[in-house]
């Protein structure tokens, strides 16, 4: 694992640990809706940011595209649904 990524892991843990026992604490509904919402954009940025990383999202990417697995999955969700 790369320091980049190491780097973008940790910070991921280190928001969404703070705010999380932020909004566990908070003492108003308006500190609650913030801190739940700074915690969801901490999460989601580097979900985002992930897209085509991984040892294996060429080969599941190849599967997706591939018209004869397509196919055969096609078949045995017809056959197991009729």
């Amino acid at each position: 694992m790369d320091k980049y990524t190491f780097t973008i892991y940790f910070s991921v843990l280190f928001f969404s640990t703070f705010f999380s026992f932020g909004v566990s604490h908070s003492k108003s509904k308006s500190e609650e809706f913030i801190g739940r919402f700074i915690l969801f954009i901490s999460l989601l940025i580097p979900a985002i940011l992930r897209y085509g990383l991984g040892a294996d999202y060429a080969s599941y990417e190849s599967l997706f595209y591939d018209d004869e697995y397509s196919a055969f999955y096609f078949k045995c969700l017809k056959f197991f649904n009729s």
